[in-house]
This record gives structure tokens, C-alpha cells and sequence, in this order.
């Protein structure tokens, strides 16, 4: 599944995993995933995704280089093809309305940036912006763009399964 990727698809994985790297050493770790997860309301023990990172890298170090996050993602998705995600409207409009300060139906980079400190993650603001204008020239998410989001990563995962 690798070798099909799209330069664009790259790009915005790295993307990803420049952001996943809290650190900024071009390397993704337990505490790393851990923080990540938890925005999706995915409890693992810090124990339990050192074993699943040791068990996805060539030398058991405890961390994810880049072609290796690569490989673990393409191997996740391989094997939940066949399971569709459907997206619920609910808790995506939860997820906007707690993360839009102001409340006027939009997130923007200032909002993105709290919703990260509150997962306990210090960004720079090069790379929010570089987050949320990579999707959007105006800078500005509503609900309509996270269901666009989440659902074309959904159908996504469909349509290769075919």
C-alpha cells in the first residue's frame, strides 16, 4: 500500500507526522502517539504502544522515523479496509463547538492552537498555520469541512477496499 501513495499523500502524512513529533527530533514515540490518540478519545497505556511501536520498527527502539510511521499507518489501513467509518455528526459538532472559542461556527488558527495545548502539545505557529491553511486558503473550518474530512478519509478507505 505504500508504493500507491501520491506525492500529495506523502506530503500531507509528513505534514501529520511533523505535528504527531512533539519534540521536534524527527521522531515519533509512545508519548507522542499517546497524546494523539487521546483527542480521539483512545485510551492506551504507555506500555501498550511501546510494544505496538517495537513491533512495527526494524530495530525495536522505541520510537517511529518517518518511513516507519509510514509503513505502520499503510499497514493500519490495510487491514481496516473492509470496516467503513461512518461519520457521526454528533460528536463532530461537539468537537467544533468545544474547540470554537468564540462560537461564531468556525475554527481558526487560534482555536486549533488551544485545542492543542489542551492535549498538552506546544506547536509552533508556523506549524498551525501550516495545519490549517494547508486545507483551507481562508484559514477558517466549519462543521461542513470536518464532515468533508473525516468522511473523504472515510470513503476513502472504502473505495480502495473494492
Amino acid at each position: 500500500m505504500v508504493d500507491t501513495l501520491t506525492g500529495a499523500q506523502l506530503k500531507e502524512l509528513h505534514t501529520s507526522f511533523t505535528l504527531l513529533d512533539g519534540d521536534g527530533d524527527g521522531r515519533v514515540d509512545a508519548v507522542d502517539l499517546q497524546k494523539f490518540l487521546a483527542t480521539f478519545n483512545a485510551n492506551f497505556s504507555l506500555q501498550e504502544l511501546e510494544g505496538f511501536i517495537n513491533d512495527e520498527t526494524c530495530a525495536a527502539n522505541g520510537v517511529l522515523d518517518f518511513p516507519e510511521f509510514v509503513t505502520m499507518l499503510s499497514r493500519l489501513v490495510s487491514s481496516s479496509l473492509h470496516m467503513p467509518n461512518e461519520v457521526d455528526e454528533a460528536s463532530l459538532a461537539a468537537a467544533l463547538h468545544r474547540w470554537d472559542e468564540d462560537q461564531d461556527g468556525l475554527l481558526s488558527a487560534n482555536d486549533l492552537r488551544t485545542a492543542v495545548q489542551e492535549c498538552g502539545e506546544v506547536w509552533t505557529d508556523e506549524a498551525i498555520n501550516e495545519m490549517i491553511y494547508f486545507r483551507k486558503p481562508d484559514g477558517l473550518f466549519d462543521l461542513a469541512d470536518l464532515r468533508e474530512i473525516v468522511g473523504s478519509a472515510a470513503q476513502h478507505r472504502v473505495s480502495n477496499a473494492k
